[in-house]
């Protein structure tokens, strides 16, 4: 459990640090502009993006792929995709209360 939650927080982290990208453009620029998840793969790779796409039109379907994926999942603000994992994991690693406290 600790392992998942080291995950969380890790998750959590970079979807902080990424919003934080966001405020800082919206700070220069006067409107908040979230960075896409497609977009953060190119920054990482130029071809990565191309290959999941690749993989997933394989593995799932072209229609799959861009009546769900693309707008929802790739189009999707990068600092939710981090966050709603991360702090779902977290929930779900919490120690909890159980048996008597002394």
């Amino acid at each position: 459990m600790i392992v998942f939650r080291f995950l969380a927080y890790l998750l959590i982290l970079a979807g902080i640090g990424i919003l934080g990208h966001g405020v800082v453009g919206m700070l220069e620029n006067g409107g908040f502009e979230p960075v896409p998840f497609a977009k953060l793969w190119l920054w990482i790779d130029q071809s990565s993006l191309l290959g999941a796409n690749h993989f997933l039109e394989q593995s799932l379907g072209a229609d799959i792929q861009n009546s769900v994926l693309v707008p929802y999942f790739w189009g999707a603000a990068a600092y939710a995709v981090f966050l709603a994992p991360g702090i779902l994991l977290w929930l779900v690693s919490r120690p909890r209360g159980y048996g008597p406290r002394d």
